[in-house]
């Protein structure tokens, strides 16, 4: 039923306006009404065929032969209709004509029955364009709709001229037209059909098959169309009427014409012509085909080729249609119709120019990608239509010129490069700088940099292919200059309605470029925000910025294509980026100094070391300064010449007359002012130019350089202004006379050269360009002029520059998001510039926003790439539009400027780094003034008026802002206004937000952070009226961020615990008291937290209150640090664990203090401790607890305490002990007892106590001192047995020789003097101590036997005699005790130690006297009786001198006597108390230490200069003593081994019986010497007689004592002693020793 409806319904339509126009036509016109009634039969056909099933959907005949005879035979009648010019059968043939196609009736293949080589549907276009001869409305309307539908409709199959003639039509009927409707579909019409003919050309067509297109296909089309338009005489007609609206409108107003001239102008069409040109071309292209032998290949290859016919069809309508449109658009306007924007010229160009921009915006991926088609259409007619539209004064033409431009941007900047970069510097960069174009001019360009700008990707591939091309000019960072000098408002005069307006979209301009850039560099922010992340997956992710989104798709809707043959990646632009600065840098030299320039450009090899590569440099870098490049190529140096040389053989002046060359020459350069450079600039082109020229008229070189420089000389004299008298033609033609070698010129080539010379000045080709904009008028007719004359140039010089460049360039796709960085370090300078500016100047809310919102993404930027001093400037310049920082009055701006700085430090927060100083000052500064203006009460603000006052003065002196003359009470008053606006418009929540948002910053920032606002509460803090805001938010920072991750805690808080101990430690006892309180929070939550093991986080978080308390005078401070600790303690101990550490450092610190409430009150918490949670310190903090007993124990202003101190201390050692501070683990095999042994552990935890309590011990209490000393010898009585032989060498030499240091190494008695109560007192008591030690523990350490001998050496070596008896006195005392349990090596050190301590305790004092008069020191013996009264002088000055020198003072003398008596009696003791175990050796040893003993002893009471001296001294007793008991006691001992008959009897009665018989020998000559009756100071030596009486009697006693053969063989030896025969004294003395024997 649908489809006998659809053949119905296309049926009657068609038979009722056949039947209509039937009834239209007048009788006498038979032919006609007869082919009417033809077709009418024909359909009635048609209709009975449907019934048998010949007839498609719609109707149509299937058989194509049956259909082109029912489409002939239907268009007898419409052509015939058509023909009459009579409107109304036109108006219905054309109806019938369009439902006919629309049908389907009519189809492109259809062969015309009147001329078979031919096909009927370029027949009907002709004949419908022929319709458009009549100015009726209705016939144009039903030409439109019969085009339309022959153009779109799928079967048509309308093409190439027929195409191109339809359009024609259309476009003329749009122009002439009145009838708005007319025109309106008209231009509907084309629109459509142009959208219909390229989406066929995207549909139908691929790749490939454009790809495939024969290279000869454009030349050839354009050869033969060419032909059509100009070349043939029969086509003369058509090119009249397509190209010229003129005659359009001349023939419409005829309106009647000739059917002969019609019939011969159908027949005659170029329209046949032109379809058997391009007949020729598609047979051309199908011979190209493939020959395939075989069938298959063949039939593939006939598809194919069918296929690419089809192609061409396609390609060549949308390359003729659109070729057509830019021709059309780029046809020059009579002067009088360019102003009419009714004339028809004006409205051919807007309408071209708009179809143009309606093909281009609605493109396809084959159109974009097809080069042949952007190369021979785009870039051959388009971009010429641009170049010459693109500076059109008038606006409209001019807007859609811009608008195709960014159609082109949008969808063909891949093939566009040179192009496109032209069109930026050349034309639209021109118009923004130049001060000739109109304000409208610029806002249009404004508008179309404004939707580049909102695409990042455009504007990024903007920047890498144009400022990062060595070979183009800077495009971009020209933008950015222009766009902020607009801003500024430089490139508009203030006259100008439109300035502000200007200004305004310039700055959107600059805003939304940084709005781009910051849309790029998301990534940059997403792999930092990864990267932090993942060091630290506790933090959360933020987001970064949400940017507008951009209206533009420069890459066109959907996913962009890119044509496969173009890079997708280039080369490093970042560095090529830097070659192009580095460049830009020698330019800049060269333009300085042009030498150093050249250098600079060899060494970064910019240009090679030779004349040739410097000349071609010289030619080619356009910055380059012309006057420097003339005096660089006149320098008389050899290279520079050389350059000369080769820069001018670059020239080529053939066909050039010698003004003209010269013209050209000096075009490049500026002549220097020197001669000498002239003349050599002219030789060489003289030189050229003849070389050139040798056979036109000039005789020689040397003619040629005579006549440049007249030729110099006479534009001098004719356009120098300041020259009157011009000089005239004939004069200057005169002077040329014999300068042609000796022959004169000819006079009309002189008088052409004149001419030309005189009518134009010799200019630089930068001077003309910048004629026009030198002197910029007020007349818009003038300015306007001058810009029509700029562009005019600009046209030309940006056409030849497209003609050279475009070859060869490559356009790439920017990708990297790090382009971003050297785009911003280029325009930050000038938008800061701009936005400070205008910040400034302006009050508009809008530029305001749009100012802070560049602020705002700027400083994003130069977070987001780290770029420190771009973000300080920001940030900075910002700051000071808030006006928190000085006393001017406030505006809405600056109200707006601190909501965005609060804005930027939560969005920005991660990036800030040192920045956040100056934003936390003023957030600052923002509080105070927030107080102010919600009413705050004064005592809340002291004394806050009047320092606002003083700081608001230094303010505007510091920070030039006003002026700083202002009365103080207008100051306060702009204080007061400021506060109240700031208080109704930024709500304290935003504030805080800031602060709260610190749980969001990542490890880096939050340090940055804090350091900032501590650095601020110190400022604060430090102020004449201090506050405490920044403190307080310290403390909301710390609880906010106590959650992180300990590691990066730990940085937040050794930074704020380094700030809460400056302001603990403040003279304010306020602050110091809010710093501890709040310190004292912070720690009662953070001790809420478990600390894991072997973690010292709380330490760290308690070491403020060491340092505070370590730090603070005030004693209310201390205190309260004292109890915020005993709090913490009391209230927290269960949670607390490396804090136990600065727990006992602070009590540690409190035990020297003088106060004491503080120290009781500290001590009294360390019992507590050690009382209640003691099993809580033991583990880790057992040694920390006993060196703050110690500490304790070591003050000398409470001796209490000390004493609770040392019984803490014992029992610590009682815990130790008993295994309550570490297990208890045998360390020794041999002996289970051993508990400790030397490994640092144990020594960690045994040392403390025992060195503590030693040191204790030198207290300055006797009490303290000695309950020390007897707890410490307590402790190792009662747990010695635990310790290992390591352990107790350790501790002897750590712990029990330290006690003596002071009196060990005091050196001098005098140094005793204040110790004498020490070692009345203690010292005996621990020399016994340790003695008892030692017996107590002698086989435990016995070893250290060496150790404890040398300590009672250096006792006893002591010039003080206290010490040394008490010395001597512990050292017999430990030899008595102990010798009978020595073995042979330990009575080897008791000998070898009393050999030493005789040797050195010998007074030799005695035997020495200095010799003043001897400059070098020495001392001299005094042996010899020759000099001895002059060593009796000496003696005597010595002892005078003696007072003042006390190693020679009697006190020391009587010392080391006393002490010697007393070791002779200790040892003669020793060796008969332990004479059994005491070996030969030992023995023998102990002799020699008394026979030095007596023998010094001897010396001395022998000399009478020594004796007088020790007489005067007291001494004498001493040494008598000394000297007899030393003999006495070796007499003995030599007696005693004498008589020896048990233990190695034989050698020692062999070393007895050689010594004994000696010394007897010796002492009784000595006797009889000194005491006999000969000696006459007998009588004054009777204490010397008395004492050796005893001496003889032990001698002889002994020997009576030995039996009888030792008695006779001693007196044998006695009897044999000489005698003095005339003094029978020694008789005498024998017969008395036997008296006093025998009594």
């Amino acid at each position: 039923m649908a489809e006998s409806s659809n053949v119905e319904s296309s049926f009657v339509k068609i038979h009722q306006g056949l039947t209509k126009l039937a009834k239209e036509v007048p009788k006498k016109l038979t032919p006609l009404r007869n082919s009417i009634q033809v077709a009418l039969d024909e359909l009635d056909k048609l209709k009975d065929a449907s019934n048998q099933g010949k007839l498609n959907a719609n109707g149509v005949p299937i058989d194509s032969k049956e259909l082109d005879k029912l489409a002939n035979c239907l268009i007898v009648p419409i052509r015939q209709s058509c023909e009459t010019k009579n409107s109304k059968l036109i108006t219905i043939a054309l109806d019938i004509l369009h439902k006919s196609m629309d049908f389907g009736y009519f189809r492109g293949s259809a062969i015309d029955e009147e001329d078979p080589t031919k096909k009927l549907m370029p027949k009907i276009i002709t004949m419908i364009s022929g319709c458009f001869d009549h100015s009726d409305d209705n016939v144009q309307l039903q030409i439109i709709k019969a085009f339309h539908t022959a153009v779109a409709s799928p079967i048509c199959d309308v093409h190439e001229a027929s195409l191109l003639n339809a359009i024609r039509t259309c476009y003329n009927i749009f122009l002439v037209s009145r009838n708005t409707v007319n025109q309106n579909t008209a231009k509907g019409t084309l629109t459509h059909m142009l959208h219909v003919i390229f989406s066929r050309m995207e549909l139908q067509m691929s790749p490939d098959i454009v790809i495939g297109i024969d290279d000869s296909f454009e030349d050839d089309l354009d050869e033969q169309l060419n032909r059509i338009e100009s070349g043939d005489p029969s086509a003369r007609k058509f090119i009249s009427k397509e190209a010229s609206m003129t005659d359009i409108r001349r023939e419409l107003e005829k309106q009647q014409l000739q059917e002969k001239e019609r019939t011969a102008a159908q027949s005659n069409t170029p329209e046949s012509f032109s379809r058997q040109i391009l007949n020729e071309i598609v047979d051309k292209i199908s011979t190209t085909s493939d020959n395939a032998t075989e069938e298959s290949k063949k039939e593939e290859s006939e598809e194919k080729q069918k296929e690419k016919e089809s192609g061409h069809h396609i390609f060549t309508d949308c390359y003729l249609v659109f070729r057509a449109l830019c021709k059309r658009s780029m046809k020059d306007i009579p002067r009088e119709s360019a102003a009419d924007m009714n004339s028809i010229d004006m409205r051919s160009k807007i309408l071209s120019l708009d179809l143009l921009l309606g093909v281009l915006e609605g493109s396809g991926p084959v159109f974009r990608s097809c080069d042949r088609f952007i190369n021979s259409a785009i870039k051959k007619y388009l971009i010429m239509s641009l170049l010459t539209n693109g500076v059109s004064p008038n606006l409209r033409v001019f807007r859609l010129s811009l608008s195709i431009f960014l159609a082109l941007v949008s969808y063909f900047k891949d093939y566009l490069k040179t192009e496109l970069g032209v069109f930026y510097t050349k034309i639209f960069l021109v118009i923004l700088e130049s001060g000739n174009s109109s304000a409208q001019q610029k806002w249009m360009v404004l508008q179309v940099l404004l939707q580049i700008c909102k695409n990042p990707q455009a504007l990024v591939d903007i920047f890498i292919n144009y400022d990062c091309d060595l070979d183009s000019k800077d495009v971009y960072e020209r933008i950015i200059n222009d766009l902020s000098k607009i801003a500024h408002g430089k490139q508009t005069t203030g006259n100008d309605p439109n300035f502000e307006k200007l200004r305004l979209l310039g700055l959107d301009c600059l805003v939304t470029i940084t709005r781009s850039l910051v849309d790029w560099s998301k990534d940059v922010r997403s792999q930092y925000v990864s990267s932090v992340l993942e060091e630290n997956a506790q933090e959360d992710s933020r987001r970064i910025g949400n940017e507008d989104p951009t209206k533009l798709d420069v890459d066109g809707p959907g996913t962009p294509t890119k044509p496969q043959s173009r890079p997708n990646a280039g080369p490093d632009f970042t560095a090529t980026r830097q070659t192009k600065i580095l460049l830009s840098e020698g330019v800049t030299k060269f333009n300085k100094n042009p030498k150093k320039g050249i250098r600079f450009l060899i060494d970064h090899s910019f240009v090679e070391n030779n004349p040739e590569s410097v000349a071609k440099f010289l030619r080619n870098q356009e910055k380059l300064d012309k006057a420097s490049v003339g005096d660089y190529l006149g320098e008389k140096d050899p290279f520079c010449i050389s350059v000369l040389h080769s820069y001018v053989d670059a020239f080529t002046f053939e066909d050039l007359a010698v003004d003209l060359a010269l013209r050209k020459f000096l075009s490049l350069f500026r002549l220097p002012g020197e001669a000498q450079k002239i003349d050599r600039m002219m030789e060489k082109f003289a030189e050229r130019y003849f070389g050139q020229h040798s056979d036109v008229g000039f005789a020689n070189a040397d003619s040629v350089y005579i006549l440049a420089f007249s030729i110099i000389m006479l534009a001098t004299d004719q356009h120098n202004p300041s020259i009157k008298n011009k000089m005239t033609k004939q004069i200057w033609i005169d002077r040329q006379a014999k300068n042609n070698g000796g022959g004169d010129y000819d006079k009309q080539f002189l008088s052409e050269v004149f001419d030309r010379v005189a009518a134009s000045p010799i200019k630089l080709k930068d001077d003309e360009e910048n004629t026009s904009s030198d002197g910029l008028s007020e007349d818009p007719k003038v300015r306007r002029k001058n810009f029509q004359k700029e562009m005019e140039r600009t046209v030309t010089k940006s056409t030849n520059e497209i003609k050279e460049k475009s070859q060869g360039t490559t356009y790439y796709r920017a990708k990297q998001t790090e382009l971003v960085k050297p785009m911003f370090e280029i325009a930050w300078g000038p938008m800061l510039a701009a936005f400070s500016v205008l910040m400034e100047d302006s009050d508009d809310p809008d530029v305001v926003a749009l100012c802070l919102e560049g602020m705002k993404q700027n400083t994003s930027l130069s977070c987001t790439f780290f770029m420190e001093t771009e973000r300080r400037a920001f940030v900075t310049t910002l700051t000071k539009f808030t006006f928190l920082h000085n006393l001017r009055e406030m505006k809405q701006k600056n109200i707006e400027s601190t909501k965005t700085l609060m804005e930027i430090a939560l969005t920005e927060a991660n990036y800030l780094q040192d920045s956040w100083l100056m934003i936390l000052q003023s957030i600052s500064h923002l509080e105070q003034l927030h107080l102010v203006g919600s009413g705050a009460s004064t005592e809340a603000i002291p004394k806050f008026a009047e320092d606002m006052g003083r700081l608001a003065a230094m303010a505007n002196i510091k920070l030039g802002f006003g002026s700083s003359k202002r009365p103080v009470s207008a100051q306060i008053n702009y204080e007061n206004v400021n506060a109240q606006m700031i208080a109704e418009q930024i709500n304290t929540v935003a504030m805080d937000k800031i602060f709260s948002n610190s749980v969001n910053l990542n490890s880096d920032a939050i340090e940055e952070f804090t350091k900032a606002l501590c650095q601020v509460s110190m400022d604060e803090i430090a102020s004449s009226n201090p506050r405490i805001f920044s403190l307080q938010k310290l403390v909301e920072l710390a609880h906010f961020n106590m959650n992180r991750i300990r590691l990066v805690w730990s940085r937040v808080w050794n930074i704020l615990a380094t700030h809460f101990t400056k302001v603990g430690c403040d003279k304010s006892p306020h602050i110091s008291v809010y710093a501890i309180d709040s310190l004292k929070q912070l720690a009662m939550k953070f001790l809420e937290k478990n600390e894991l093991a072997n973690y010292h986080f709380q330490k760290e978080f308690l070491k403020p209150f060491e340092l505070i308390m370590a730090n603070q005078s005030d004693v209310k401070i201390r205190d309260m640090v004292i109890r915020c600790l005993s709090n913490m303690v009391l209230a927290k101990a269960q949670n607390i664990k490396s804090g136990w550490k600065s727990i006992f450092v602070v009590f540690t610190v409190a035990a020297t203090d003088h106060d004491e409430t503080i120290v009781r009150l500290a001590f009294d918490m360390v019992q507590e401790i050690n009382q209640k949670y003691f099993h809580m310190v033991a583990e880790s903090f057992f040694v920390d607890c006993v060196n703050c007993l110690v500490a304790y124990g070591n003050g000398v202003l409470f001796i209490d305490i000390g004493k609770l101190s040392i019984e803490s201390l014992v029992n610590c050692a009682k815990a130790l002990a008993e295994g309550h501070v570490i297990p208890l683990e045998p360390v020794d095999p041999n002996n289970p007892k051993v508990i400790f042994c030397e490994n640092d552990k144990h020594l960690s935890l045994w040392f403390p106590i025992l060195t503590g309590l030693s040191g204790i011990v030198g207290h300055s209490h006797i009490d303290v001192r000695t309950l020390a000393l007897r707890s410490l010898f307590g402790i190792l009585s009662s747990y010695g047995q635990m310790f290992h032989q390591n352990f107790w060498r350790l501790m002897f030499r750590g712990v029990l020789l330290p006690i003596f240091d002071n009196v060990r190494y005091a050196g001098s008695s005098d140094l005793l003097k204040g110790d004498n109560e020490w070692l009345t007192t203690t010292c005996l008591l621990a020399l016994n101590s340790l003695i008892d030690l030692f017996c107590s523990f002698f086989n435990e350490i016995s070893f250290l036997l060496g150790e404890f001998l040398n300590l009672l050496a250096s006792c006893i070596l002591q010039e003080n005699e206290s010490l040394a008896t008490i010395g001597a006195t512990c050292f017999l005392q430990l030899v008595m005790t102990n010798g009978s349990r020595f073995d042979d090596a330990m009575w080897t050190l008791v000998c070898s130690r009393l050999a030493h301590i005789l040797e050195n305790n010998s007074p030799t004092e005695l035997l020495v006297v200095s010799n003043d008069t001897n400059s070098s020191g020495t001392k001299t013996r005094l042996p010899t009786e020759d000099n001895e009264r002059q060593i009796e002088a000496e003696v005597e000055n010595e002892m005078k001198q003696s007072k003042t020198n006390s190693t020679t003072s009697t006190k020391a003398l009587r010392s080391k006597c006393t002490v010697q008596l007393g070791l002779i009696e200790a040892l003669n003791e020793i060796a008969f108390a332990h004479y059994s175990s005491l070996t030969t050796d030992h023995l023998s040893s102990l002799l020699d230490s008394l026979e030095k003993c007596y023998a010094f002893c001897r010396e001395v009471n022998h000399n009478p200069t020594l004796r007088s001296k020790i007489e005067r001294s007291g001494l004498v007793d001493l040494l008598l003593r000394k000297e007899t008991t030393a003999v006495s006691c070796y007499l003995r001992v030599l007696f005693r081994m004498f008589a020896e008959t048990i233990k190695d009897s034989e050698t020692r009665n062999q070393i007895a019986e050689s010594r004994l018989l000696l010394k007897c020998q010796e002492v009784i000559l000595d006797y009889i010497d000194r005491f006999g009756d000969s000696n006459p100071n007998k009588a004054e030596q009777k204490k010397i007689i008395t004492a050796y009486n005893h001496i003889i009697v032990q001698i002889l006693k002994g020997i009576l004592e030995l039996h009888d053969a030792q008695v006779r063989m001693n007196m044998f030896y006695i009897s044999n002693f000489p005698s003095n025969t005339e003094d029978l004294s020694f008789l005498s003395i024998l017969q008395r020793c036997f008296l006093s024997y025998v009594n």
